[in-house]
């Protein structure tokens, strides 16, 4: 059978088994991509399918959603000094690569974790301090203003009360600290277009559009949800998933010309990413 993901499968075996994995970041990889698929496109991404669906089977979770760090999150931090101690706490940690990253970057940062999926805790607890907890009920166990940042990938988009959420958070960031969050965006083209020209809004496993989102947001949304929790946001960002086709970007180009303040990110940003600081 061709291979794909066994060296995940290793990894998470090495550390259920007790050992450590460490990235040598000064070693070379010379590295053929996809030398075993050749061209064959189709092949990779069916092989793929396959083995990822028999690793979410084997260990009860999707390794897609917890493997790689938020880079673009940690970069919201912007903090000059490496050397500075620091206070991190991540809600939705998942596997807590995010977290080793930023030890990774912050040799002095302390860095808790929160997750729901009671099958990644034990992964994560070797790279910080995890605890499995739904963070809507949770009684929080830190002093006021502990924390210089809290980091939210992905998270607030499944709770029923986000502003809560926030406002707890509020007490917990130190003054000059602040939240940095990604959601997705409402407004995307992915999903603005099918529902205006074909009045389609199908939910699906995974995207803005995903079964488990309970909240829905706007770039506007999202601003003004941080804003009424006590932080004022003053970064922000975006990703996309992929370009738009030459009909989807004439469609944006009708939907920019109605907007009061013209912003064709406000339809090409699959996710929005916000810094928001307390005062």
């Amino acid at each position: 059978k061709i291979g794909l993901q066994e060296d995940v499968d290793w990894g998470l075996r090495a550390i259920q088994a007790g050992y450590r994995n460490v990235l040598c970041h000064n070693s070379f990889l010379l590295h053929f991509a996809h030398a075993t698929f050749g061209k064959d496109r189709e092949l990779y991404n069916k092989c793929y399918r396959e083995n990822n669906n028999l690793l979410k089977e084997k260990w009860g979770f999707n390794i897609e959603y917890f493997k790689t760090p938020r880079v673009s999150l940690i970069n919201l931090m912007e903090i000059t000094d490496r050397e500075r101690p620091l206070t991190v706490l991540e809600l939705g940690c998942g596997l807590g690569v995010t977290g080793s990253h930023i030890k990774y970057r912050y040799p002095n940062a302390t860095v808790y974790g929160i997750d729901i999926c009671d099958e990644v805790i034990p992964f994560a607890n070797t790279l910080m301090n995890t605890t499995k907890a739904d963070v809507e009920s949770f009684e929080w166990p830190w002093e006021a203003e502990t924390f210089d940042y809290v980091i939210m990938g992905d998270v607030l988009e499944h709770l029923h009360y986000p502003d809560r959420v926030l406002k707890k958070l509020n007490t917990l960031v130190k003054k000059g600290g602040g939240i940095i969050l990604s959601m997705p965006n409402m407004m995307h083209y992915s999903v603005m277009i099918p529902l205006l020209t074909k009045q389609e809004f199908h939910y699906a496993d995974s995207g803005i559009l995903d079964t488990t989102h309970l909240k829905m947001y706007t770039k506007h949304e999202i601003e003004r949800l941080i804003l009424e929790s006590g932080f004022t946001p003053d970064r922000l960002g975006y990703s996309n998933v992929e370009p738009p086709s030459e009909e989807a970007n004439r469609i944006i180009d009708i939907l920019t010309g109605l907007m009061e303040v013209p912003d064709r990110n406000q339809y090409l940003a699959f996710q929005w990413i916000f810094r928001g600081v307390k005062a």
